[in-house]
């Protein structure tokens, strides 16, 4: 139901840009719930943020055949939530900008927020709960898996995988056939000529991984 009225999970930078978004494609965000906490009842674009305890609070919103779509750049809480929502019944929305450029083989999820000026090649996959942000390059037979995150300006060549809940920083490049691993980090502006394992930080050019800081010890 693409005229679905939306709730939109999260009162961020990327609900703004789905509002954004919204406002060109003709749909509309019917309510704005925070999960974070801090902004419970400040307005965004006129609609006052609500609190968050998981479907029950779109249940009770009064609002009928609700869609979701969650706006949180913390990969493993919108994981979380979007999880959540589908197994209590919602269907997931997503907000896909109209100058993004999207080839006819590409294979786009659900939940997914694809900002101006993005590029996804031939055979491309962008799973669900993928935020995409403005001037991205995802090169052919690429996949994004689920809930992951590009900065702006990231480019990736070809059969490039960014694992679940992994993290591309601006303007960050990775050659053809490596994999970003889950819930990894790659800094912004870095070349990655390598594969990055899982929970792992890189950055650099080329991109090498991050030493964790020792905890000073007491004298």
């Amino acid at each position: 139901m693409l005229t679905a009225p939306i709730a939109l999970i999260g009162c961020g930078p990327q609900a703004a840009y789905a509002l954004e978004i919204f406002a060109l494609t003709g749909r509309r965000a019917a309510v704005i719930f925070d999960p974070v906490g801090g902004k419970v009842g400040q307005e965004l674009e006129g609609l006052t943020t609500l609190p968050f305890a998981g479907p029950e609070s779109l249940a009770e919103c009064g609002v009928v055949d609700l869609q979701f779509l969650v706006c949180l750049s913390d990969n493993r809480m919108k994981d979380d939530i979007i999880q959540a929502m589908i197994d209590a019944g919602f269907q997931p929305a997503s907000a896909i900008h109209p100058t993004a450029v999207i080839a006819r083989t590409a294979r786009i999820g659900q939940g997914v927020i694809i900002n101006p000026l993005s590029v996804i090649q031939p055979r491309a996959m962008v799973q669900d709960g993928v935020m995409v942000h403005a001037g991205c390059v995802i090169e052919h037979d690429a996949v994004l898996e689920r809930c992951s995150n590009l900065a702006p300006g990231v480019r990736l060549a070809g059969r490039v995988r960014v694992g679940k809940l992994a993290t591309v920083f601006t303007g960050a490049t990775v050659i053809p056939n490596v994999t970003i691993g889950y819930a990894a980090v790659v800094g912004a502006g870095s070349v990655v000529l390598h594969d990055v394992p899982e929970n792992t930080t890189v950055a650099g050019v080329p991109a090498r991984q991050l030493k964790p800081c020792r905890q000073s010890m007491s004298p």
